[in-house]
């Protein structure tokens, strides 16, 4: 009974199918682009992280790196956010492996309000773990 109305939930919604396409299929044209463009954002991510721990840098511009690194960390929330929304069952992709890096991936820039002072460690731990999850996705979608 609850896997017809999951299923009927999910024929109702064809934009929710759509997004679960895009996201969670890598072999598609849309699913290619997505890819593409998360790993643009975790590049981007990656080279202001390198930017602003150089000291020189990091003081200069530390108010394009701090609005590029917000950007990027709202960009991977709505990314995790229609992950979880676009399955049948959000609780456990939200407990899977990759559910739980992409959580990790973004709840550091957000505990950086909280506990000032650790943002430079915070967004060290979002680049890890956001490059981390990428590969293992690009991994397991190329040996199929």
């Amino acid at each position: 009974m609850a896997m017809q109305q999951e299923s009927s939930q999910c024929r109702r919604n064809p934009l929710r199918r759509r997004i679960h396409e895009v996201i969670f299929e890598a072999d598609t044209h849309a699913g290619k682009v997505f890819d593409a463009i998360l790993l643009l954002a975790i590049t981007l991510t990656v080279i202001t992280v390198m930017l602003d721990s150089v000291e020189e840098i990091g003081q200069r511009y530390s108010s394009t790196l701090h609005i590029i690194e917000w950007t990027l960390t709202l960009l991977f929330t709505v990314e995790y956010a229609l992950r979880l929304w676009s399955v049948r069952h959000p609780w456990h992709y939200a407990k899977s492996f990759f559910g739980v890096i992409d959580l990790l991936a973004i709840i550091p820039t957000y505990l950086s309000l909280i506990f000032v002072g650790s943002q430079s460690l915070m967004v060290i731990r979002l680049s890890a773990c956001s490059g981390f999850s990428v590969f293992l996705k690009w991994r397991a979608t190329s040996v199929r």
